[in-house]
């Protein structure tokens, strides 16, 4: 591919991670708090089906990954034979054709948003009750 053509993907790529790494955090604490609001008295069980759906995914994503790249290498060093395996390493930086700063309104990590999504949900669920 040619030169031009990459960094313009890479730019993209840029792009698109800092507008999500903006917006983000934003998206999963709405949606985590609205869901368990409207749960109300199954708030707590539907917490627990969440935190399990997210560990069984992040487990699944991390050992299929770490499984296809094994297999994918063993079978990139059989083929080779003898021959030298081409680096995936560039030879020069990559360098995009502009760069993007967005503000982190909220932490970076997801974690901290669905944390707090949780822990608000729970005292907002209690206090349904109470009304």
């Amino acid at each position: 591919m040619s030169e031009t053509f990459v960094r313009a993907a890479y730019t993209f790529s840029l792009f698109f991670k800092a507008v999500l790494s903006c917006a983000l955090p934003f998206v999963i604490f709405t949606f985590v708090l609205t869901g368990i609001l409207s749960f109300k008295k199954g708030a707590p069980l539907a917490l627990a089906v969440l935190i399990g759906f997210i560990v069984f995914s992040n487990a699944f994503v991390a050992l299929s990954s770490y499984f296809t790249a094994w297999l994918g290498l063993s079978a990139a060093t059989c083929l080779a034979g003898t021959q030298e395996v081409v680096s995936l390493v560039p030879r020069t930086p990559l360098i995009p054709f502009t760069e993007f700063n967005m503000p982190g309104w909220v932490s970076v990590s997801s974690v901290y948003a669905l944390f707090n999504a949780v822990i608000l949900g729970i005292i907002f669920s209690f206090g349904a009750f109470l009304w």
